[in-house]
C-alpha cells in the first residue's frame, strides 16, 4: 500500500452567495474516485485533503468543485504517485504585507483575490513551476507604526516532479531577498489589479501595497 502526504487544495471564487457551500471530488477523467469527496463544506476556499493509499497511482486525475447553487468547475489534470523517499521538509516563510487583515474573511472575494496574486507573484518571483507554495493562514499585526498590517504564512515544497532540482533553502532565502522583496509585492498588486471583483476591498488593498513599494515601511 501506498502511503500519501496531504495536498491543500485551494481556489477563488466570485458572486456566489453567502451560505454557498462547496463540495470537493477527486475525479480521474469522468469517474469519481469513491471515498474521497468532502461533501457541504464551508467556502473559505482552502481545504487540506489527504489521498488513500488505495487510490491507484496513475496520471488523469482531477479535483472537481461544485457548489451548492448547482455550479461545478474542474482543476488541471495532475498525477497521483507513490510518497517520495527521503523527500526534503518544506520551508517556513512569514510574508509580512501591510493592510487590515480583517477584511480577508475566508470566503470573500477579497480573500480569494489576496491569496491567489501572494501565491501567484511568489511563483513568478521565485521562476518555479512544480514547486508548491502554499499559504496556509492569514494573522494581523501591529507594525512598528503602529499601523495594522498582515502576517502571510507560507510553505514551500519541494518539487515531486524531479523536474526542478532547487532545494527549498534556496527559495526561502530568494523570497527573502530585499529586491525580490519589492518586486514581490508590487506584483501581488498588479495580480489585484487585474481581478474583475466587485468587492471593494481588492481596490482598497491594491492601493496599499501600491504605497507600501513606494515607501511605507510595514515592518515589524
Amino acid at each position: 500500500m501506498y502511503i500519501y502526504m496531504y495536498r491543500r487544495v485551494q481556489w477563488a471564487s466570485f458572486n456566489l452567495p453567502a451560505g454557498t457551500t462547496v463540495t470537493l471530488k477527486l475525479m480521474q477523467g469522468s469517474s469519481e474516485i469513491s471515498g474521497q469527496t468532502k461533501l457541504d463544506m464551508i467556502n473559505d476556499m482552502n481545504e487540506p485533503i489527504t489521498i488513500a493509499g488505495t487510490v491507484p497511482v496513475a496520471q488523469g486525475y482531477k479535483i472537481k468543485l461544485c457548489a451548492s447553487t448547482g455550479q461545478c468547475w474542474k482543476s488541471g489534470t495532475f498525477s497521483i504517485k507513490a510518497k517520495i523517499a527521503n523527500q526534503p521538509a518544506p520551508v517556513e516563510h512569514i510574508q509580512i504585507m501591510p493592510g487590515d487583515a480583517s477584511i480577508l474573511t475566508p470566503g470573500s472575494e477579497a480573500y480569494g483575490v489576496y491569496v491567489s496574486g501572494v501565491k501567484t507573484a511568489i511563483a513568478m518571483i521565485l521562476a518555479v513551476e512544480s514547486h508548491r507554495i502554499e499559504i496556509y493562514g492569514l494573522q494581523s499585526i501591529t507594525t512598528t507604526r503602529r499601523a495594522s498590517g498582515v502576517q502571510v504564512l507560507v510553505r514551500i515544497h519541494a518539487d515531486d516532479t524531479g523536474r526542478d532540482t532547487t532545494s527549498n533553502e534556496d527559495l526561502l532565502a530568494a523570497i527573502q531577498d530585499d529586491d525580490n522583496q519589492r518586486a514581490f509585492v508590487a506584483t501581488s498588486g498588479d495580480f489585484m489589479t487585474a481581478a474583475q471583483s466587485s468587492d471593494p476591498n481588492v481596490s482598497k488593498y491594491h492601493g496599499l501595497l501600491i504605497k507600501h513599494v513606494k515607501g511605507l515601511d510595514s515592518k515589524v
